[in-house]
């Protein structure tokens, strides 16, 4: 029953197993439509939209999976640019922050000023 249920375990150990090769598959397609450099839209599920540019994409020490580091234009962010003592690219304190990879969109989306947005809120799929 439960933890020591040998089928159970196993079950639950290929269940994982299969969820991690189908994000990893997301994330693999994601990350072939971003570049270093670009302008980007930042679309994290109950966050506000955020605008900037990428300065990181990659594998991190903070998270599992692939990140997008942003330098976002307004101070929305949640770090320079660094996490934990790791620097990933520099930018401005509050500037800087990571989402992952499938909720960046790269394109021409000119600045604009989100401070003025309510919905500014934080979430666990950004650091």
């Amino acid at each position: 029953m439960g933890r020591f249920n040998e089928e159970e375990q196993k079950r639950k150990a290929e269940m994982e197993e299969c969820r991690r090769k189908c994000m990893e598959r997301k994330q693999n397609e994601a990350i072939k439509n971003l570049s270093v450099g670009t302008r980007c839209q930042v679309t994290v599920p109950n966050a506000a939209k955020r605008l900037g540019q990428v300065m990181f994409l990659g594998k991190t020490e903070f998270a599992e999976g692939l990140w997008a580091g942003i330098q976002y234009d307004e101070p929305v962010g949640k770090n320079d640019g660094s996490v934990k003592g790791k620097r990933y690219f520099q930018c401005k304190d509050k500037y800087g922050g990571f989402a992952k990879v499938e909720y960046v969109e790269c394109g021409d989306f000119p600045a604009e000023d989100l401070l003025n947005s309510d919905d500014l809120m934080s979430s666990e799929d950004e650091i």
